[in-house]
């Protein structure tokens, strides 16, 4: 492909430039087509001397680039683009899909790993991915840059500055992982919690909270493959998940904080007898703020879902401190945390606020300016209980006929109880055992006839509402409000 055979996709001026770097001129044609559905302005390179031409005429948002390339390396050639276009998204492309390759990816910094023969979702999902993150890391940037001056210019004006910073640093990570979205706010509000039950100074809590909300900053480095993946880990991705504290650690000790965020982050895996990570600490030589993040951590991991097993429940966690407390977990945050849940009743910020709109939205309080259905019926997924209840209520109440389950195999049962008589499936993205995709691929063999719209509360998803609708893929954003959902039920059912 010689330079006078560079493509362009032509577009609006807003739209994002993409470079695409192949010596397969179908591969970049077809890698053009996707991006031109998320607003991709593509250009194409056979080589990296074209690749350095086309770099040197324009500014590109992203390069997509495979790793062998005639006469130079493509590996090469995308740590140069990383080191001298910092503000450049870089995807690596590639046929091989193994550790080496992966482990390689991440210590060079790119953003995304497509690996051939590619499927468009996940291209979708590469690229709207690391655009979104791009944009995170200039925010970032921003901050870290002028975070002194405003600290010096604006004292009084400290706190919101921070909050900012930590608000872009705990979206980072979320975009990146669907699995631990809301994860790292449940811990920061748990181990909160126990702090003040602990008697902790206010100032001390408010930096315990923050350093919960990104505590997991470290997994941006990790490919979303690994962090996604439903069955059991191999080794060396263990051991690239459990590099997570060094790389936040990495991450925030260079921003100036009030507290020591960037040791808590490092030692949140640590334990009490020394078998924790990364550096076996033992005891005082933890961090009292990560000793609490550790027990915060451990209680939200058993109570909710993973990619790899559905949740064990707050009495597995409440179990799983009580029989280590004092062996991997400090004594007194253990105490403070068993108390919270079983004398206070304490409940996760987010769940008591999606339990109090369910209540509010009882089918009578409904309004009738509503758009209301004509008794078609509706199977809901979704395994946690209050999102279920939620949207059942809203749905009966707006005249669909409501079947409801947690599980994606009750659900296929009442699939085939019910013939034809099922309109549209509303299930969930992410849930134990089996994803919404493959239970609505499973839906969709039993019952051709019948809609899907996906839930989602990760906001990476939610965001590519507009690309995938345009494939067929319905969604809507968790939290959503009664008048959201009769709408887009409505949309997806084709009612005027």
């Amino acid at each position: 492909m010689g330079s006078d055979t560079l493509k362009k996709v032509n577009g609006p001026p807003n739209r994002k430039n993409i470079l695409i770097v192949d010596d397969e001129e179908g591969v970049c044609e077809t890698l053009s087509r996707i991006a031109d559905r998320i607003g991709g302005n593509c250009v194409s390179a056979g080589t990296a001397e074209e690749a350095r031409q086309c770099i040197s005429e324009r500014h590109f948002d992203l390069i997509m680039c495979d790793i062998r390339l005639p006469g130079e390396s493509g590996i090469d050639l995308i740590k140069e683009m990383i080191a001298e276009h910092a503000h450049t998204a870089v995807i690596m492309v590639t046929v091989v899909d193994d550790f080496e390759t992966v482990e390689r990816a991440v210590e060079i910094g790119v953003y995304g790993y497509i690996v051939k023969p590619f499927k468009i979702s996940e291209v979708l999902i590469n690229i709207v991915s690391a655009l979104r993150r791009r944009e995170l890391e200039a925010e970032s940037r921003t901050y870290r840059e002028n975070l002194e001056q405003k600290v010096a210019d604006r004292t009084a004006e400290l706190g919101e500055i921070l909050n900012g910073i930590i608000q872009v640093i705990t979206r980072t990570v979320e975009s990146r992982d669907p699995y631990t979205a809301g994860h790292q706010r449940r811990v920061a509000d748990l181990a909160a919690a126990v702090a003040q039950e602990m008697g902790a100074p206010q100032d001390q809590i408010k930096g315990i909270h923050m350093a919960g909300l990104i505590h997991d900053v470290g997994k941006i480095f990790i490919p979303a493959e690994i962090l996604s993946k439903s069955g059991p880990l191999k080794e060396m991705e263990v051991a690239l998940i459990q590099n997570h504290p060094q790389a936040g650690y990495d991450i925030v000790k260079g921003i100036r904080f009030p507290w020591p965020l960037a040791d808590t982050i490092l030692q949140h895996h640590e334990r009490m007898d020394g078998s924790g990570y990364p550096r076996g600490l033992r005891r005082e030589q933890i961090l009292v703020e990560a000793r609490i993040i550790a027990v915060a951590d451990v209680v939200e991991a058993m109570s909710f879902h993973r990619p790899y097993r559905a949740p064990l429940g707050i009495d597995a966690a409440l179990k799983e401190i009580t029989d280590n407390k004092g062996v991997l977990y400090d004594e007194t945050a253990v105490d403070a945390c068993l108390k919270l849940f079983t004398q206070k009743k304490f409940h996760w910020g987010v769940e008591k606020l999606i339990a109090r709109e369910a209540e509010d939205t009882a089918v009578d309080k409904i309004g009738l300016e509503i758009p209301r259905g004509r008794g078609e019926t509706i199977l809901v997924v979704d395994d946690e209980a209050p999102v279920l209840n939620l949207a059942g209520k809203i749905l009966a109440g707006l005249n669909y006929t409501v079947l409801a389950t947690q599980t994606p195999e009750k659900a296929l049962a009442m699939v085939r109880s019910h013939g034809d008589d099922i309109h549209l499936v509303l299930c969930d993205v992410v849930m134990p055992g089996m994803s919404g995709k493959e239970l609505a691929e499973k839906i969709s063999n039993l019952r051709p006839n019948a809609k899907t719209l996906f839930m989602s509360g990760n906001q990476r998803i939610a965001q590519l509402n507009d690309a995938v609708q345009e494939a067929g893929v319905h969604f809507i954003e968790k939290p959503f409000a009664p008048e959201a959902l009769a709408r887009k039920v409505r949309e997806v059912l084709g009612i005027e």
